[in-house]
């Protein structure tokens, strides 16, 4: 089996707003093609124009190829063989941000082939199942361009959530630092309120996660104090925090295998 095409479909939500804090809108699905009719699907969550030139784009040299074109032709059953093509010889144009995201979602429909050629889950080609049942839970990104008007955003969305069947959810509440929504600019107390808002309406048996943005970057006694989102990442090793938290949530911008080394310390 020989790979013979990659497309890069582009999803936008309508009215997509570049100060919403919501990497929701929009989406890239990556579609690779074999020469046996079997096609794999995947997709990754960052920018996805950039994330498509970054499969597209032509090579300049050795060090920064093209990903299409280092595909085309070899066999999609060789994932890790494919992943580490991808990685060593985009070493100048990729490695972090889009590039890695692009390697990922290719990564995924390699995986998807090679799942459909098999005739198996991909969970039984990675290990076989851990657990029995995964709690899924609703990501709500509100909107609106006042404190009042985000909050009731975000409680209706959370008793839709509800109401859909979820047990559980992450509550955005961007009101401070680099990523606020919509420029917005909340306290610590109109912040609880709208936390407090969100649990009166889901009720006390509905598992509710608050994401408020790393509490570094924002200038939040409460947040520093309570939250310690993301732990901090130096050369690969990760930093525990001194302090007790509500919660501790990994670094969402450890995005490959590289970033990780055991600690002899």
């Amino acid at each position: 089996m020989k790979i013979t095409d990659i497309e890069c479909h582009i999803l936008v939500a309508p009215e997509l707003r570049e100060d919403a804090t919501s990497s929701s809108q929009d989406d890239i699905v990556v579609v690779v093609h074999t020469d046996e009719g079997i096609s794999g699907v995947g997709e990754t969550d960052t920018g996805p124009w950039l994330a498509k030139a970054a499969i597209e784009a032509p090579g300049s040299h050795t060090m920064a190829q093209s990903m299409k074109d280092l595909l085309l032709g070899q066999d999609p059953i060789e994932t890790a063989a494919l992943w580490e093509r991808l990685y060593t010889y985009t070493c100048m144009s990729g490695r972090r941000g889009a590039g890695i995201c692009a390697i990922g979602a290719i990564d995924m429909a390699l995986w998807d082939i090679k799942g459909k050629a098999l005739g198996l889950p991909c969970y039984k080609l990675l290990g076989g199942a851990q657990v029995e049942h995964i709690r899924p839970y609703a990501s709500l990104q509100p909107m609106g361009d006042s404190v009042d008007a985000y909050r009731d955003s975000i409680v209706a969305w959370a008793k839709k959530a509800r109401q859909l069947g979820y047990r559980a959810g992450k509550m955005e509440c961007t009101l401070d630092g680099p990523y606020w929504h919509a420029g917005l600019k909340g306290t610590d107390e109109q912040m609880m309120q709208i936390v407090r808002a969100c649990r009166e309406a889901v009720g006390e048996d509905f598992t509710m996660m608050v994401d408020v943005l790393p509490a570094e970057m924002c200038d939040s006694p409460l947040r520093r104090e309570l939250v310690n989102d993301p732990l901090i990442m130096e050369d690969g090793v990760l930093k525990l925090p001194d302090r007790p938290g509500l919660g501790i949530e990994l670094n969402q911008d450890a995005l490959e295998k590289y970033t990780w080394r055991e600690s002899t310390g």
